[in-house]
């Protein structure tokens, strides 16, 4: 599903509403992943069906951006895709 990832843990700020109040949490992953466009709704529907579960737990609401992959190696290119 993905070619390429990366998890980041140290430093990872959230702070977000709940019930009228700003909560934060400075022990969040930051995920970045890599994968071909056929690919995104794959990946967009595995992490939210996680994400939602986590916030079952932990009350962290789901955040995620799709960006477009802007350069990269002929092979590489061609590695994520298959």
């Amino acid at each position: 599903m993905i070619a390429d990832e990366w998890n980041v843990v140290s430093s990872v700020k959230r702070s977000w509403n709940k019930n009228g109040n700003i909560n934060w949490d400075e022990k969040r992953h930051h995920l970045t992943f890599i994968t071909s466009d056929d690919r995104v709704a794959e990946v967009i529907e595995a992490t939210a069906a996680w994400s939602e579960d986590q916030e079952k737990k932990e009350g962290v609401p789901f955040d995620l951006v799709v960006v477009p992959l802007a350069t990269g190696s002929k092979e590489y290119i061609e590695w994520v895709k298959e």
